[in-house]
């Protein structure tokens, strides 16, 4: 499978969305935006979804000199948040941020949603990407990811993972790592990844998957020990962290939580590719890079198009996945 995330540098933003569109930027409309941009958060404030865009929010009022407002409207996994967006005007001054488990796996888990995030919404950018960690709990005695795979064969006491839930993007990733490595895990589901962690941490759970901006305060912690990254590339943000991939030789794929702007379906490309530009000019700030850095996000940007290939390729994945492991929620 290719790389689920595409990165762009800002010149070659520039000419990918050049060659996209027949329209180059200088014929575009200048005029948006004129008003104050409204862009929805689905998930709760203090998530890694919700520090990505308000510190991408502040940079866009700065450039378009018009304000950016960031709403949270968390419940029902996403679904109320971006609902409210769908039914918005498709101007381009309503937005949501939208995570990778939205847009290519709650799809495939949840067969009575709301609605379509192929034929509601349209894509935008993408934003943010946030790699995930194997980490163990310091008192399983173990620091290395072999080491862990041979416990968890030989131990009379079954090893156990922590998620914030079913169908999470954690709880996938352990379920893969598991059948790779075809394994015998407790799976420990939580309420939310504090409490997964938490437990982790005071080793009433052995392991779990999590994202690097919960984890990051902890990673000199004495209490835990980060096995490696769960993707095939190492990630820039720790670039002298091994993936699990290098220790072990299998192939997991990427558990990359990434996040992207969408917008209501029939929003105009020549809207969105203004909006596209702004995102990948201000990711290009030292400022902004630095500040979702010390949140453990990468900045990234790409086209609308790119976005949809990022999309489809992620859906498809993550489909395969859960239709093997035979995951299904209401």
């Amino acid at each position: 499978m290719k790389k689920s995330i595409t990165r762009y540098s800002f010149s070659a933003f520039v000419l990918a969305a050049a060659c996209y569109s027949p329209l180059s930027w200088a014929t575009q409309s200048t005029d948006f935006p004129t008003k104050t941009v409204n862009i929805t958060v689905p998930y709760g404030a203090g998530g890694a979804a919700d520090l990505l865009t308000r510190a991408v929010a502040d940079q866009l009022s700065k450039y378009w000199e018009q304000s950016v407002i960031v709403e949270n409207r968390p419940g029902a996994v996403g679904a109320i948040g971006i609902g409210h967006v769908i039914k918005m005007k498709p101007d381009g001054y309503n937005l949501v941020t939208t995570p990778v488990s939205d847009l290519a796996v709650n799809p495939h888990l949840y067969k009575s949603r709301p609605f379509s995030i192929d034929d509601d919404l349209t894509p935008v950018t993408q934003m943010g990407a946030v790699p995930n960690l194997l980490v163990v709990s310091s008192q399983l005695g173990v620091n290395d990811v072999n080491e862990l795979v041979e416990l968890a064969k030989t131990s009379d006491k079954k090893i156990s993972y922590s998620s914030p839930g079913l169908g999470s993007q954690a709880h996938i990733a352990a379920e893969i790592f598991r059948e790779k490595h075809e394994l015998d895990l407790q799976h420990v589901p939580y309420n939310s990844v504090s409490n997964a962690l938490v437990d982790v941490i005071g080793g009433h759970v052995d392991l779990m998957f999590v994202q690097l901006p919960t984890v990051q305060s902890y990673l000199e912690d004495e209490s835990l020990n980060v096995l490696g990254v769960a993707a095939r590339e190492r990630s820039p943000l720790l670039p002298d962290l091994n993936t699990i991939q290098e220790i072990t030789g299998e192939d997991y794929g990427d558990a990359i939580s990434w996040s992207a702007l969408m917008a209501p379906k029939d929003t105009p490309i020549e809207i969105r590719l203004q909006i596209a530009e702004a995102v990948a000019h201000v990711m290009e700030s030292t400022e902004l890079k630095q500040r979702l850095n010390n949140m453990g996000i990468e900045a990234i940007a790409s086209t609308p198009e790119a976005l949809q290939e990022a999309i489809n390729r992620d859906s498809q994945y993550y489909k395969d996945i859960i239709s093997t492991l035979k995951i299904e929620l209401k």
